[in-house]
C-alpha cells in the first residue's frame, strides 16, 4: 500500500471510524473494550516506540482506567500479570484521570514505565 492510499479522504473516514468506535467502546462497554485491547496488543509489536503501541497506552487503555477503573481494575491486574505484551501496554498509561487507589494498582503491577 502506498503513501496515497494510507492519506486517502476513504482511508481517513475509514480510520475516524474506527477511532469513534473505540471511544464509544470505552466509555459504554468497558468489559468489551478491554477484550478490544487486548486483541489488538496480541497482533501488534510490543514496542513503545511504534506509534499504535504508543496511542493504544496513552488512549484506549488510559480512558478505559480513568472511566471504568474501579470496574475493570481485577481483570487488567490479571492479564498484566500474566501477557508481557498487556505489561508493557501498562507502562504507557499516566494517571490523568485515574482515581488514587485504581492508578496505586496500575504502579504496582507493571513492571516498566515508558
Amino acid at each position: 500500500m502506498g503513501w496515497r492510499e494510507l492519506s486517502s479522504p476513504t482511508r481517513r473516514s475509514e480510520d475516524l471510524g474506527a477511532k469513534e468506535a473505540v471511544y464509544d467502546l470505552v466509555h459504554e462497554d468497558p468489559d468489551r473494550a478491554l477484550s478490544v485491547i487486548l486483541k489488538v496488543v496480541e497482533r501488534i509489536e510490543p514496542l513503545p516506540t511504534t506509534t499504535l503501541f504508543h496511542v493504544l497506552a496513552a488512549g484506549p487503555l488510559e480512558d478505559l482506567l480513568a472511566h471504568h477503573g474501579p470496574a475493570i481494575i481485577d481483570r487488567v491486574e490479571a492479564h498484566a500479570r500474566r501477557d508481557e505484551r498487556f505489561n508493557l501496554l501498562l507502562g504507557g498509561v499516566w494517571r490523568n484521570g485515574i482515581a488514587s487507589d485504581v492508578w496505586a494498582r496500575v504502579e504496582k503491577v507493571r513492571r516498566e514505565v515508558w
